[in-house]
């Protein structure tokens, strides 16, 4: 054997180091991705999601109920990044006619994530037209819940949701 065929030949001990390096490459790749997957979603934004499982024969009735109504929200108005902060919406009944209600909430929030949560107070314009001023919002997507209560009531009897994207 010449001394360079001795250089080439491989050893057991090379064959450790190359077996140890490639699953240490593994493992790093493995923990840097599993560390960006939980920073960047946490896991469940719903609190208390188990009990609201176990309630959700309620949540059906409800929205069998709303569904009767007949009720629709139609956005009017939607915010640019740029422009007037206003979200501008009509509620209308099976017939197209206006909705009145006593009192409209709701909220704005990215979807998938809590960040810009903004509660929302709508006041009326008449004509079943209802309109909030946002705070100042990011372009991209957003999710508009809705609440429609009326006087002197806990309950809401319209809800709805619909995404807005802000350009």
């Amino acid at each position: 054997m010449s001394a360079n065929d001795k250089q080439r030949q491989l050893t057991g001990r090379q064959v450790f180091i190359w077996f140890v390096c490639f699953f240490a490459v593994v493992i790093v790749t493995n923990v840097v991705f599993v560390r960006l997957a939980v920073t960047s979603f946490p896991g469940e934004e719903v609190e208390k999601s188990y009990y609201q499982g176990l309630h959700y024969n309620q949540v059906l009735e409800t929205k069998e109920e709303q569904a009767s109504l007949g009720w629709r929200m139609q956005l009017i108005g939607v915010p640019e990044s740029d422009a007037d902060q206003t979200i501008t919406v009509r509620l209308i009944d099976r017939a197209g006619k206006p909705v009145y209600v006593a009192d409209v909430t709701g909220e704005v929030v990215r979807p998938m994530t809590d960040s810009g949560r903004q509660p929302l107070a709508f006041t009326s314009l008449g004509d079943g037209r209802y309109r909030t001023t946002l705070a100042a919002i990011d372009r991209g997507a957003w999710d508009l819940t809705l609440k429609a209560a009326e006087q002197d009531s806990n309950e809401p009897v319209f809800s709805a949701e619909t995404r807005i994207i802000i350009e």
